[in-house]
Parts: structure tokens; C-alpha cells; sequence
């Protein structure tokens, strides 16, 4: 990554975090205030975007929405159910306001510090930024998202969850008095005058009237800084400042302001080389946001002294009423409009980041035990929190998991209980299990696939006839016949690029012979099997599992004998065998289809792979991958066997390859990498803690089901993957170019009714969703038949933007030195208040 582009990500992170700390979560509803006790806490806004969501009745198919869900059955819906009582939050989306639309990741901040349930505690809350991050970022789910790899589903994170641990002193006199919120964030990155360190976000939160029906925004001020330490003198240094606050006006309007300054955009650090600005002014006509006028402004800037220096400026403003929308932009910095856009407010797209999945009988929410807090004494003494979770276990302040190992921890109780004890186990690899599945080829007629396939005439995809070389082919089903349609190039940045080519047949050589595929639509492989006396009716589908530490249905029986044809990894490989490698012949056993052994074992809370061969573990963890230049470096990501399988489905001694055709088979993978390993704790008697596996829901998609009517994927068969909290994920992504940004192609009703494969039957319902406008393509709706201006508004009085000279610096009075050291269990784990 580039200087100048690492510096707005850094001060992005850095503002959503400070942001975070106003408190929110709560009830909200009309008084703005949460009852606890004697003294009621005041919530904030759910959200304070420019232009407020639409009611969905007014979407692209509002009868077909609001029919499905009139013939729902009543059971799960009817009132007080979990899922009528679940609140949803809507924003709108808008490419042009991008330096405003973090505000609303800001919110989503907001809502797991619950602070309006604490109105005069100090506690710690950790927060979860994997849900608010996704929904901010201009990527959208990002690259990852679409790419065919390991995390190329919504939501899914087969990495360890990770967490901020943040400090929150939430204080209010009596019910006259306003709330005033600090909060201490450490050890976030942000840009200095010698380059990155590490800092803490203060901020300050003075809350005078919570929100309610009539007044929106409430009334508040939020003042926030980023404060380092100058290596130098190893004095406080302040490197970033910014304020969100709510204005008064005549009018009784809602309104609010907002700015952030960071490099040398602050005052007093004129001579860096780089910074960010970004201000706004925004005024609604009226509490239902029907409509309004705002002003937006951001710049950043960067100069090596080597490159060309950078330099991003943005000035827009914009009108609105309750059906349509009319932005100007100015292009040259002179603040008068050169150019406009329209777009209608009642008919979007709506995108849903995260669901709600609920017991279709009673409309419970579906309880996961996907884990819990755990505390731990550091080296130095201190104590310290983390969680454990089905993905591994965080640790805070260590960087490294595997240094863990042997680490006991004790579970957090909120009770005031002994909490139970436990110890880190760590193995110093993974075992996956496969499994097969058919899938019917006519539900896949016209999808595309991603595949590694050298044509007869065609060639390899690196090495072809076309004059262009691409990482994979793009491979057509229609029937039962597979065409090469295109190929598809992956970048570093942004999304890949798919090139069409001329459709070449895919003909077979012999009975047997087979394709393996990546498919987006499945999440997964899927393998395209030839045979001459009966024409392909199905493929088969491959997904990946986990095997843990004393899993009965694993090791009920003892260890597990596995037998292994191609890519059988050595056993007791040391680092002079790969310093001395001249290839990655070094890292295997000869793979001609000769049966190497290896015993699967769970011992003292670890999984092991034994090669029989070498009597030797498979452990590659603490190995330097990256260094010997005789082994390919794509092995510093992690070794990977070959598949292995157990007695019962050894292929035939001639056909050793048909291992890859077994119902059933295992892989082995080592590495130094936090993702090659596994994390689990074990109890006294060394049995690991088994957290629940998300549930596996297959499902076909109609375009009934579709919230946005969309017929793309009707009938389109899917893997989904629920993981608790809203992270439902299995759905295809796709890229929208107008907005530079990734997006799920699928989009689901509320209500929709899902099956699992252990055939319980669910509910689900959109907890965050983005709206985003269409546009009309006709300025004169907005100009005249709407009667909306823009012409100017960079000059109203009423939208001037707040400056440097308008950030207190004695707002924020609490300082590092200051920070509560608390020895308590978390009070807030990603939002929920846990009991």
C-alpha cells in the first residue's frame, strides 16, 4: 500500500473508533432515556445520516413485500415475539456523501457501547468492529468478498474474532442533568510526524437531551482526539481532532455539524506531509426527515518529496424533499456548482449487511453457544481479556496466538460466581474434514465458474491461444455442457477483471475424466464428472470442516488411520532440510500414487498428524517459510496435504486417484500463521470446549423471496452459514461499479422462511440495511418540476462549516494518565449485555 493511501484508512479508523464512544444503544423510542433505577440514561440516535430511509413499502415490488408478509403465519410475528420485538436500522447510501455516510459506521459503534444502560458506571466494553467496518468501507464486503477463497462469503470469518477493549465512565447526577460520557480507546494506529504510532482516542461525550420522535438527533456534543507520544520529548502529542454535535436554529430543525481535522490540517503541524480534512452542516426540514439541505467538504493530502504529490478534494451540497433527491458538485475548489445529479427517494435498492435468524415455531431468536469472555494474567502480571469462540480464541495485547499455549484463563461470570478455569491448547496444525454432496446440474444452468484447466487446443490459462494470460478460466454451464467463456484476472487492489473470450467447448478424452470448479453461488468446489454411457445430471460439491480436540464423533473410537496418495507431507522436517531444499520436493514424500500412512490423533487437547513413514509429527509452525529460496513462496501462507482417507474409502490400488472422489476425506495443513494453527481451551481432564458450529442452511433462492424483486438467482441453489449475532453469510457477491463497491447479489424478505440441515425450520429478518437511489438520468425532475435548488447553498449562512477555531480544546478533560485500570469482567461484549 501506497503512503498516501494508508494515511485516510489510518485516520478513518481512528475517527470511527473515537466516534464510537457516545454511548447509544438503549431504548431510544420517546423519551431518548433508559431506565435504570433511580437515574435514567439517554441514547443518542440510532443514526444520523443526511437523507433518512424510506419506509421499504415505497421499494421497486412494495405489494409483493407487504403481501408475504400478510400470509405469513402469525406464530413467529405475533407481537412480543423476539422477532417483532428485534429493532432494524436503515440508512441511505450515497457515493457522493461518502464522508458523511461514516457516520453511520459510527453508529453502529455507538450501538455495542450501550452507555445509555450505564448512566453512572465505569466500565469495559469490547467491541466487535468486524459488522460496522464491513458496511463502512468503500469495498463493501471487498475483494475477498467475490474471490473464490477462504473468506469469500458474507460474514463468514474463519479467523479469530477479533476485539477493541474499550474503557467507558458514563456519569449523571439526577434525571435534570445531562450524561456525560468518556471513553478511553488504546493502542490504535494513527499517522505522526515520524511516521505511524500507536495512540489512544479520548473522547467526550456531553449528552443534554436524549433522541425522540420529535427531536431526532437529541441534543449532544462529542468531542474527540487522538493523542500519541513525540519520540522525541516523550510528551503528550495531539494527532487528530474533531467534534459531532448537534445546533439549534430558530426553526427548531433537526441539525447537526461535524468535522475532523488530522495531519497537517491541525494547527501547529502545517509542515507535515500529509492530512485530512472533512466537515459538514446538515439541516432537515422537519423530525420524519421528509427533507433538508446539507454541505459537505473533505480534502486529503500526501507528499513524499519523491512522488507527485497527492491531493483529493470534495465540495458538495445538496437539496432534497421527500421524493427526490438533487446534489451539486464542485469540480474546481471555487465552491459554485458545476454539475448535478437527481434521484428519486422512493425508488432504491435495499442491501442488507447483517440478519436475525428465529425459531419459525415460537419466533425465538436462534441461541448459538459460539463462545464467551475469558480472563487471563499476562507475563507482566496483568490481567487481561479475551474471548473464546467455535473460530479460535483472541487474546488482548498479544500479537501472536500460538505464545499462548499452556496459558490458563478463567471464564468471565457477570453473576458474581467463580468463574471455571481453563488452559490453551494449542496444535501446531489444522485438521479439515470434507464432505460430498450432489447438486443437480439444471440448478446451475447458465452460472459461471472459476477454473485452473489446460484445453486441449485452448491451453492453460496462463499459457493459451488467446495472446492474454489470465489466473483462471471462466467456465459456463448450460445443461450438461461446459464452454470456456472467459477468463478472470485477479489484482491487488479492487475487484478482479473478467475478460470475455470466444466461447470455446469443453470435449472429454475418456470416462471418468473430471473439471474441478470454484463456484461463487455455492461457496465452494464443485466437480464435474465425464461419462459417456450417461450424460451428467450432477456435479458434486465439496465443504470443509473443522475437526476439534476430543470430538467424539471424531475420536470416539481412538486415533484415526489415514491413508494418503498425492501431496503426503513429511514428518520431522527441520529448518536446515528447507534451507538445503533446492525444490518443494523437500516438503513431500513422492507422489506417484505410492500409500503413505499417518495416524489422526486428539492428545492432552491438541490434534496431531503423525507421519508412520517418519515416525515423526507434521509440524511446519515454528519453521521460517519465507527465507529458503528453494521452496516456492507461496508456502509462507501455509502447507497443505493432499487429501486423506480412512480405510473404508481407500480408493482401488490402480486407481489411487479416485481419492478425490471419496464422500469423506481429511487434509492437514501447518504453518506459522495464526490461521494454520488451532486455538481451543481444554478443561481439567484436557477435554477441549466445544462451542456449536454455525448452522449449515441449504437453500434455493426465488425471486418471491427477493426483497429487491431481483430474478438473477431464482432457483439458484445456495450453502448458507449462520454464525449467531447476524452474521448469516453463503450468498454470491457481486461488484457495483457505480459505487465502487461490493455488495451480496441476494437479498432476503424479512420472513423468509429457511431450513437447516438438521431440518429445524427459521425465520429471517434484516437487522442493518443500506438504501441505496436510483437515479432518474433528468435533472429538470429535481430542478423544475420538484422546484429544488442547489444554486447557492455553498454560501448559506446556515450551512457554514465548522473550522479549527471551532474545536474546544478543553472539551476533553480526562487525558491517558487518567484511564481507569478496572478488574472487572466486561459489562458489554459486542453490544449484548450478558447475563
Amino acid at each position: 500500500m501506497k503512503s498516501h493511501e494508508m494515511l485516510p484508512q489510518l485516520c478513518t479508523v481512528a475517527l470511527m473508533l473515537a466516534l464510537t464512544a457516545c454511548g447509544g444503544g438503549g431504548s431510544g423510542g420517546d423519551s431518548g432515556s433508559t431506565n435504570t433505577g433511580t437515574v435514567q440514561g439517554l441514547s443518542l440516535p440510532s443514526t444520523v445520516s443526511v437523507v433518512t430511509a424510506q419506509n421499504e413499502t415505497a421499494s421497486a415490488a412494495p405489494s409483493k413485500f407487504g403481501q408475504a408478509l400478510q400470509m405469513l403465519p402469525a406464530a413467529f410475528s405475533d407481537a412480543g415475539t423476539d422477532y417483532s420485538n428485534t429493532q432494524q436500522r436503515v440508512w441511505v447510501y450515497e457515493s457522493a456523501l461518502q464522508p458523511l455516510e461514516m457516520v453511520n459506521t459510527i453508529l453502529c459503534y455507538v450501538d455495542q457501547t450501550r452507555a445509555a444502560d450505564f448512566p453512572n458506571e465505569t466500565y469495559i466494553a469490547l467491541i466487535d468492529p468486524a459488522p460496522c467496518e464491513e458496511r463502512g468501507s468503500d469495498s463493501g464486503g471487498g475483494q475477498n468478498a467475490a474471490s473464490g477463497g477462504n473468506n469469500a462469503a458474507s460474514g463468514s470469518s474463519e479467523e479469530i474474532q477479533q476485539f477493541e477493549e474499550w474503557v467507558v465512565q458514563s456519569s449523571r447526577v439526577d434525571n435534570n442533568s445531562p450524561q456525560i460520557v468518556k471513553i478511553w480507546i488504546p493502542d490504535q494506529e494513527e499517522m505522526g510526524p515520524g511516521g505511524p504510532m500507536m495512540e489512544m482516542i479520548l473522547v467526550n461525550v456531553v449528552i443534554n437531551e436524549g433522541e425522540s420522535d420529535t427531536k431526532p438527533f437529541g441534543d449532544f456534543q462529542l468531542d474527540f482526539a487522538g493523542v500519541g507520544t513525540d519520540t522525541n520529548t516523550q510528551t503528550p502529542i495531539t494527532l487528530m481532532r474533531g467534534v459531532l454535535k448537534t445546533v439549534a436554529n430558530n426553526n427548531n430543525q433537526p441539525a447537526f455539524k461535524y468535522i475532523e481535522l488530522s495531519g497537517n490540517e491541525m494547527p501547529g503541524f502545517e509542515l507535515l506531509p500529509f492530512g485530512r480534512a472533512s466537515a459538514s452542516a446538515v439541516i432537515m426540514d422537519d423530525a420524519a426527515g421528509t427533507g433538508g439541505i446539507a454541505q459537505v467538504s473533505s480534502s486529503e493530502n500526501f507528499d513524499d518529496g519523491q512522488n507527485p504529490p497527492f491531493l483529493e478534494e470534495s465540495n458538495i451540497v445538496l437539496n432534497y424533499n421527500s421524493g427526490y433527491f438533487l446534489g451539486g458538485v464542485d469540480n474546481n475548489n471555487d465552491l459554485t456548482v458545476d454539475e448535478t445529479k437527481c434521484k428519486s427517494r422512493t425508488s432504491f435498492d435495499t442491501q442488507v449487511w447483517r440478519y436475525g435468524l428465529f425459531n419459525d415455531a415460537d419466533g425465538s431468536k436462534v441461541a448459538l453457544n459460539s463462545g464467551f469472555p475469558i480472563r487471563y494474567v499476562d507475563g507482566e502480571g496483568f490481567n487481561r481479556h479475551g474471548f473464546a469462540s467455535y473460530w479460535g480464541i483472541w487474546f488482548d495485547g498479544q500479537s501472536n496466538p500460538a505464545l499462548m499455549d499452556n496459558q490458563a484463563v478463567t471464564r468471565e461470570t457477570f453473576d458474581g460466581s467463580a468463574g471455571q478455569q481453563y488452559t490453551v491448547k494449542v496444535s501446531t496444525g489444522k485438521a479439515m474434514k470434507r464432505s460430498a454432496d450432489l447438486v443437480s446440474l439444471s440448478s446451475l444452468d447458465g452460472e459461471n465458474f472459476n477454473a485452473w484447466y489446460n484445453h486441449p487446443s485452448l491451453g492453460d490459462p496462463m499459457n493459451n491461444t488467446t495472446g492474454q494470460s489470465y489466473d483462471s478460466w471462466i467456465i459456463n454451464i448450460s445443461g450438461s455442457n461446459l464452454t470456456i467463456v472467459g477468463g478472470i484476472t485477479w489484482g491487488q487492489q479492487g475487484p478482479p477483471t473478467e475478460t470475455s473470450i470466444t466461447p470455446t467447448p469443453i470435449t472429454f478424452s475418456f470416462d471418468g475424466e473430471q473439471i474441478w470448479m470454484w463456484s461463487d453461488l455455492l461457496q465452494g468446489s464443485v466437480v464435474y464428472t465425464w461419462d459417456s454411457n450417461l450424460t451428467p445430471t450432477t456435479v458434486t460439491f465439496y465443504s470443509d470442516s473443522v475437526v476439534f480436540p476430543g470430538d467424539p464423533t471424531e475420536f470416539g473410537s481412538g486415533p484415526i488411520t489415514l491413508y494418503c496418495y498425492d501431496r503426503c507431507l513429511k514428518g520431522g522436517i527441520t529448518q536446515n532440510d528447507l534451507n538445503a531444499a533446492t525444490d518443494e520436493s523437500v516438503l513431500f514424500h513422492t507422489s506417484n500414487g505410492t500409500e503413505y500412512t499417518y495416524t489422526l490423533a486428539s492428545t492432552g487437547g491438541r490434534v496431531t498428524l503423525t507421519d508412520n513413514t517418519a515416525q515423526a509429527a507434521v509440524d511446519f509452525s515454528a519453521l521460517d517459510l519465507t527465507t529458503p529460496t528453494g521452496i516456492p513462496d507461496w508456502y509462507q501462507w501455509g502447507i497443505s496435504s493432499g487429501e486423506m482417507v480412512t480405510a473404508a474409502n481407500k480408493p482401488a490400488a490402480n486407481e489411487w486417484w479416485k481419492i478425490w472422489e471419496a464422500p469423506v476425506s481429511y487434509r492437514w495443513e501447518s504453518g506459522s500463521n495464526e490461521w494454520n494453527i488451532q486455538i481451543v481451551l481444554a478443561d481439567g481432564q484436557n477435554n477441549a470446549v466445544q462451542f456449536d458450529q454455525p448452522l449449515i442452511i441449504p437453500y434455493t433462492h426465488t425471486t418471491a423471496n427477493d426483497r429487491n424483486g431481483d430474478s438473477s438467482f431464482n432457483n439458484k441453489p445456495m450453502r448458507l452459514e449462520y454464525g449467531g449475532n447476524g452474521e448469516l453469510w453463503g450468498f454470491p457477491w457481486i461488484y457495483n461499479q457505480e459505487f465502487d463497491r461490493w455488495y451480496s447479489a441476494v437479498t432476503l424478505k424479512d420472513g423468509v422462511q429457511l431450513t437447516g440441515a438438521n431440518s429445524s425450520v427459521y425465520r429471517v429478518k434484516a437487522l442493518d440495511m443500506e438504501q441505496t437511489m436510483t437515479d432518474t438520468g433528468d435533472t429538470s425532475i429535481c430542478t423544475v418540476t420538484e422546484g429544488l435548488s442547489v444554486t447557492g447553498l455553498f454560501s448559506n449562512a446556515n450551512l457554514t462549516l465548522l473550522t479549527a477555531s471551532d474545536i474546544d480544546s478543553g472539551a476533553i478533560t480526562h487525558t491517558v494518565a487518567t484511564m481507569p485500570q478496572l478488574d472487572e469482567a466486561p459489562s458489554v461484549v459486542a453490544g449484548e449485555i450478558p447475563e
